[in-house]
């Protein structure tokens, strides 16, 4: 079976699906009538965490038993850093949580400042890149509803979710002040991650080549390759980065 066109008949009912299983998880999750309402709401921020990870092990064992696993499927992608960052943010929050003398302030040092950092990058560039990649997914030449694209769409949908919920109850506080965070994290990611793209000919974080049908696409047709496709890379980044923390500020 062939692969899948964006938005189109396959990839909008995976879109439907998702929005829809998520705002089932996402109301389960706001349940607070004691003890039964906090076990659910634990159960599905633990099942968002575990989801993004499932969806880059489990690929990668069936890869490695086919032997196929190769330097394209190592988990260098951004999204696939924010999937393993849900899990470890969910661990550090739980420890935070039941801590004594103070949660949060009781904290070794280095383990809070690894939560904030966490948090400021689940925020950006994890929830955006996520939400772009289910939007334009980079798999469309897969079956829809073959075991490559349920994870990719499970696992990239469990990065949102989590991030949405710990977004409500105040476990991912993003603040502007932190917003250098991020910033470096992208500048660091493009500077390491271009060289290593040219030399190996892979193509993670799309710094090589767009992602089909995607707004990267639209750049790369109006810049070509090269400093221009960078510079218009950079520009896209900022502008969701500064709509993001915008809609934040709002909030407050």
């Amino acid at each position: 079976m062939t692969g899948f066109e964006t938005f189109g008949p396959e990839h909008l009912l995976w879109l439907v699906i998702l929005a829809a299983a998520g705002t089932v998880l996402y109301r389960a999750a706001s349940v607070r009538n004691g003890r039964n309402g906090t076990d659910l709401k634990e159960r599905v921020m633990l099942a968002a965490a575990v989801f993004p990870v499932l969806g880059r092990v489990l690929p990668a064992l069936y890869e490695i038993r086919k032997g196929i696993y190769g330097p394209d499927s190592l988990p260098l992608h951004v999204c696939s850093m924010a999937g393993y960052g849900c899990l470890l943010h969910f661990v550090l929050s739980c420890k935070a949580d039941r801590s004594s003398g103070g949660g949060r302030a009781a904290l070794a040092a280095g383990r809070l400042t690894a939560l904030l950092v966490l948090s400021e990058l689940l925020f950006f560039p994890g929830l955006p890149g996520a939400l772009m990649a289910l939007l334009f997914p980079g798999w469309g030449w897969c079956a829809p509803f073959s075991f490559l694209s349920i994870c990719e769409f499970l696992g990239h949908g469990g990065i949102v979710l989590y991030v949405l919920l710990r977004l409500r109850d105040g476990g991912i506080c993003p603040g502007l002040q932190r917003a250098w965070i991020p910033m470096l994290f992208c500048a660091v990611y493009a500077l390491v991650m271009i060289p290593f793209d040219r030399m190996t000919g892979m193509n993670y974080g799309f710094l090589l080549l767009p992602s089909p049908d995607s707004p990267l696409s639209g750049i790369a047709a109006l810049t070509g390759s090269g400093i221009g496709y960078y510079a218009g890379y950079a520009l896209l980044v900022l502008g969701i980065m500064a709509a993001s923390y915008a809609l934040v500020l709002r909030r407050k």
